[in-house]
């Protein structure tokens, strides 16, 4: 009868073991939001010619994000990034009727290329990774306005142009580190802060390039897992 009881107890303690132990990733799905901060002036000076800034401007900005990040080699990952910023509440102290009351939403493409310490089977690097990425980026701007920024003259008179709306091509880096945090096997949390940096041209606007900084945090999810087998 004892004997029975030191199995059933030996299994109990092999299974904590086995549990507490997380083990390495081959594919990950990490879905964050967070917020942002705009630099750069709020004026924009060509040819002495003084003009506000539309990006500059936002005091309100925030994002959401989707990666799938592939675990490839001990130190380095690659994967997909896709985002979606919001900038809003336009305020410019110039002047507050230009971009008033629009709002700007940039969807951004980005490759990413991630290094990282080497995973470890226990200890603290066991639960823990801590990165940087780059991810160069392209994707589109879209500007939605609440009145119109020029006016069309016609014979019969001035006229208001119709167009409220524009779609513009951007082009863009961005840099940055975090830190992930497994909570199981198939589960955990990370946060990272990041730079990102923008080309953009438009018709509607004088900016010709943006830059902001973000804070994220997320969780993630395991799709695929390295196989470990003990004997």
């Amino acid at each position: 009868m004892k004997k029975y009881y030191y199995i059933i107890i030996l299994i109990f303690f092999t299974s904590i073991s086995a549990n507490s132990q997380v083990i390495e990733n081959k594919l990950n799905l990490n879905l964050s939001s967070g917020i942002c901060n705009v630099n750069g002036e709020i004026s924009i000076i060509e040819d002495n010619y003084i003009t506000p800034s539309l990006y500059s401007n936002y005091s309100f900005v925030y994002n959401y994000n989707a990666k799938m990040i592939i675990h490839a080699y001990s130190y380095i990952s690659y994967g997909i990034k896709i985002n979606s910023i919001s900038f809003n509440n336009w305020n410019n102290i110039i002047t507050d009727t230009l971009f008033n009351l629009s709002n700007t939403k940039n969807f951004v493409f980005a490759p990413t290329i991630q290094i990282h310490n080497r995973f470890k089977e226990k200890g603290f690097f066991n639960r823990v990774k801590v990165y940087i990425e780059v991810s160069p980026s392209i994707g589109k701007s879209t500007l939605r306005l609440n009145t119109p920024v020029f006016y069309v003259q016609s014979g019969s008179g001035t006229e208001q142009s119709p167009l409220l709306e524009t779609k513009d091509f951007i082009l863009g880096v961005e840099a940055g580190g975090g830190i992930e945090l497994a909570l199981s096997n198939g589960f955990g949390i990370f946060s990272n802060f990041s730079y990102t940096y923008n080309k953009v041209n438009s018709a509607f606007y004088n900016d010709k390039h943006f830059s902001y900084t973000s804070l994220n945090f997320g969780f993630f999810v395991r799709l695929l897992i390295n196989k470990h087998f003990y004997y």
